[in-house]
């Protein structure tokens, strides 16, 4: 079992768990609740992204390709919604300086596909 920060990886945990816990922990931290925190909701996107990480090379090890493609699926969808969230200049300004350079990578890498 592994175990990041926010998220816990049991040999049996799916996507969906992993999705689950994220959105539990979205709604519990999110920035315009009694308690949220910029920081934390952002610490945890990028946990969330390693955990699917995760999920994806145990999948590609297993051989299991049709759960690794729909995990990678899952990962590139969050990746283009933190895109589509960051893009705007006024959810850049709440995101901390310390991951101005991640939001940065981010933004680099969809613009470059994009184009």
């Amino acid at each position: 079992m592994m175990k990041s920060k926010y998220f816990t990886i049991a040999p049996d945990t799916s996507p969906d768990d992993l999705k689950r816990q994220y959105r539990q922990l979205c709604q519990k931290y999110h920035p315009d609740k009694p308690g949220g925190d910029k920081d934390t909701i952002v610490q945890i996107m990028d946990d969330y992204k390693k955990a699917l990480e995760i999920l994806a090379d145990r999948a590609k090890q297993e051989n299991k390709p049709d759960e690794y493609n729909a995990i990678t699926q899952e990962i590139e969808r969050h990746l283009v919604s933190l895109y589509l969230k960051i893009k705007d200049p006024l959810i850049k300004q709440i995101i901390p300086a310390k991951y101005q350079d991640w939001v940065s990578r981010i933004i680099r890498m969809f613009d470059t596909d994009i184009q």
